[in-house]
């Protein structure tokens, strides 16, 4: 990776799910209960290049703005949270410190491209000239902050050559009474999925107008018979979103799918004391 290149800019944000702030602790980090998490941002960027074996060479690109936990009820809370959001939402191993992994994750979507090069791109021959420039844009925020329950957002905006590639949108649920990520077995047990799977059919017919599987595939839908309850869902006051990404269960002309389901639709197939209770 090229030195000089990275640029930082740190900065304490709050980002509060719910309004009015009414304590402050001693960091200067603004927090309205014991619900809530306070959250900081931080952005950064980076670039790097390799060569390609057809010739010239491809550049990336990487522009992040992190939303965080940076503090809950007490140091240990505020461990522990902060353990399963770089696991998890980061997807980086124990061996990082915390206030190291943001870099390590820029670095990580570089190297998802290929292996950069030492030398600056553009001091090398004629022959090495840029053929594909990817560019990568993540923005981390928090789509949920209340009773006992966050939940983050990871959006990421690919573009190759200045075109968009791929959108998406990754949710990452955290239990905040017994600090654990929140998947659908937290929520169902395994008996009840399929009939949970069906419900979200029947739901994703009745967002398109249609009453057929049939017109689903018309309208650029495959792969209904392998619908699935997967784990990229979030939580709002009176209901679940499911997120399906591009060729998850639709060609990518039709883009994300999401398709919402309320408590009351699933109340008989909630797990007893699932997370869902502290909010339903």
């Amino acid at each position: 990776m090229k030195k000089g290149l990275i640029v930082i800019f740190s900065f304490v944000a709050l980002v509060l799910a719910m309004g009015g702030c009414k304590n402050v602790i001693g960091s200067g980090i603004s927090f309205s209960d014991a619900d809530t998490v306070a959250i900081e941002k931080v952005s950064k960027c980076d670039t790097s290049w390799f060569a390609l074996t057809t010739g010239g060479r491809c550049d990336v690109d990487a522009n992040v703005a992190i939303c965080y936990p940076a503090y809950y009820k007490d140091a240990e809370s505020t461990k522990q949270l902060k353990h399963m959001y770089v696991a998890n939402v980061l997807e980086i191993g124990d061996t990082i410190k915390f206030e190291d992994s943001f870099a390590q994750y820029v670095k990580n979507i570089l190297e998802q491209y290929g292996i950069s090069q030492d030398e600056e791109a553009d001091d090398v021959e004629d022959d090495y000239v840029c053929v594909y420039h990817y560019s990568n844009t993540t923005n981390i925020d928090v789509a949920f902050n209340r009773n006992d329950i966050i939940t983050f957002c990871r959006a990421e905006i690919i573009k190759k050559n200045g075109e968009i590639t791929m959108s998406t949108h990754r949710y990452y649920n955290f239990d905040l009474k017994n600090m654990s990520r929140i998947d659908i077995n937290s929520l169902f047990s395994e008996s009840v999925l399929n009939n949970v799977a069906q419900l979200l059919k029947a739901k994703l017919m009745k967002q398109n107008n249609v009453d057929n599987e049939d017109s689903l595939i018309d309208l650029g839908y495959f792969n209904l018979d392998n619908l699935r309850v997967t784990n990229n869902f979030y939580f709002k006051d009176n209901s679940v979103v499911w997120n399906y990404v591009p060729y998850e269960i639709s060609l990518y002309s039709v883009g994300e799918t999401e398709i919402e389901l309320t408590y009351d639709e699933l109340s008989i197939y909630l797990n007893e004391n699932s997370p869902v209770s502290y909010v339903y």
